[in-house]
């Protein structure tokens, strides 16, 4: 899930990256985003205190947490490392 807001530059920069990832992952990884204005419930339930927020899920249950805008490889690392 991408915890992000339309005012946040490094939100924005990276959502062509997130982009790519769930093209290229098609089947194996849903990229979800949630606006922190919008839901501010998830965001607090989350422990999402900056965006862009990315936390990383399996089965229902979250994995890990990364905070700021990530490269291409570094997500792929990052998602790789759940299988």
């Amino acid at each position: 899930i991408d915890f992000w807001a339309p005012w946040c530059g490094p939100c924005r920069a990276l959502a062509p990256t997130l982009e790519r990832l769930a093209e290229n992952l098609e089947g194996a990884v849903t990229v979800r985003k949630i606006n922190v204005d919008e839901a501010p419930e998830l965001a607090s339930a989350f422990s999402v205190r900056s965006v862009p927020t990315l936390i990383l899920f399996k089965d229902g249950q979250a994995l890990s947490q990364l905070v700021g805008a990530q490269t291409e490889l570094q997500l792929v690392k990052w998602v790789g490392s759940a299988f």
